[in-house]
């Protein structure tokens, strides 16, 4: 596979090769991200674009962690309920197969990526202690499917799933929303 597209050199030159690929005509509406939101994806090295013999395809390095606290017996699971896009308000529902997910490069060693997620998005958020929590790697797999995020755009997503129990006694789980620069994203607990 040769990878494509990254090399353009500009926007207007990456959106004419995307679209002699995929119809884009419904990106950016919904829960649909835009051809922008593909281009810094690329530029970021958090998705890559190859040459396929029937068009392109995207390529994904996704990083999970499923949030787990037990307390008196019971287990709860920590997940992401929804997303609230703040330029837009574009809603977005999510079925992760963890907590929360993170876009990792190619470049990067998962066990880094799912170390930065815990610091910025759950230490001092998360209505629990993270005091003696334990990580620990569950899974790696490779799916292949059309992107949600991007309809019509195959996409070949090499994921890896990490797993953080958390102590008990240690306050109780309850909702929470993580406010980042360009979202909300809105988090509960489910008995598991």
């Amino acid at each position: 596979m040769k990878e494509t597209l990254k090399g353009t050199r500009s926007f207007d030159e990456f959106m004419d090769c995307l679209r002699n690929c995929v119809d884009i005509t419904t990106w950016g509406q919904g829960g649909a991200k835009t051809v922008e939101d593909l281009w810094n994806e690329v530029l970021a090295g958090e998705s890559g674009i190859v040459q396929e013999r029937n068009g392109i395809l995207r390529m994904t390095w996704p990083i999970f962690l499923n949030v787990l606290y037990i307390d008196q017996g019971t287990l709860f699971e920590m997940y992401e309920a929804r997303q609230i896009f703040r330029e837009d308000g574009r809603e977005r529902i999510r079925d992760l197969p963890g907590s929360i997910g993170e876009k990792g490069t190619s470049k990067d060693k998962p066990e880094d990526v799912v170390r930065k997620a815990i610091k910025e998005e759950l230490d001092g958020k998360i209505p629990l202690s993270l005091e003696n929590s334990k990580v620990r790697l569950l899974r790696k797999w490779t799916e292949r499917e059309i992107a949600r995020s991007y309809p019509g755009l195959a996409t070949q997503s090499n994921k890896v799933l990490f797993e953080l129990n958390l102590m008990p006694n240690q306050g109780y789980p309850k909702s929470f929303i993580l406010q980042e620069s360009k979202k909300y994203t809105f988090f509960d607990w489910r008995i598991r």
